[in-house]
C-alpha cells in the first residue's frame, strides 16, 4: 500500500500538470485564434487599402492624359491665334501702307485740281474729307 501511494500521488500530479497544459493549450489556441481573426482583418483592411490606391493611380493617369491633352489643345489653339494675329498684322499693315499711299494720291490730286481749276474734282475730293 505504501508503494501504491507514491504511484497514486505522482498521478494526481501528472494529472494536474497535464490539466495546466491542456488550460494553457487552450488559451494558446484562443490567443491564436484572435491574432488569426486580427491577421484577417488587417489583410482585409491591406486589400481593401491596394485597391483605393489602384483606383486612385488610374485616376491619376486618366486626368494625367487629360492634361496633357488638354495642353496639346491649348498649344496649337495659341499657334492658330498667333498665325491669325500674324495675319491681322500684315493685313493692317497692308492697308496702313495704302492709306498713306491713297492720303499722298489725293492730296496730290487736290494740288492738280487748284492747279488746274478742276471744280467738280475738288468737290468730289473735299466730300471725302481726307
Amino acid at each position: 500500500l505504501e508503494k501504491i501511494e507514491p504511484e497514486v500521488s505522482e498521478v494526481v500530479n501528472f494529472r494536474k500538470i497535464i490539466e495546466n497544459l491542456n488550460n494553457e493549450f487552450h488559451q494558446q489556441k484562443v490567443e491564436n485564434e484572435n491574432l488569426l481573426k486580427q491577421k484577417n482583418d488587417i489583410e482585409l483592411q491591406l486589400s481593401e487599402h491596394c485597391e483605393w490606391l489602384r483606383n486612385a493611380n488610374n485616376r491619376i493617369a486618366i486626368l494625367e492624359d487629360e492634361l496633357t491633352h488638354l495642353k496639346e489643345v491649348n498649344e496649337r489653339t495659341i499657334e492658330i491665334l498667333r498665325m491669325e494675329n500674324e495675319a491681322l498684322n500684315q493685313k493692317f499693315n497692308f492697308f496702313l501702307s495704302f492709306k498713306i499711299i491713297f492720303s499722298i494720291i489725293i492730296v496730290k490730286l487736290k494740288f492738280i485740281s487748284e492747279k488746274f481749276k478742276l471744280n467738280y474734282f475738288q468737290n468730289f475730293l473735299n466730300k471725302l474729307n481726307i
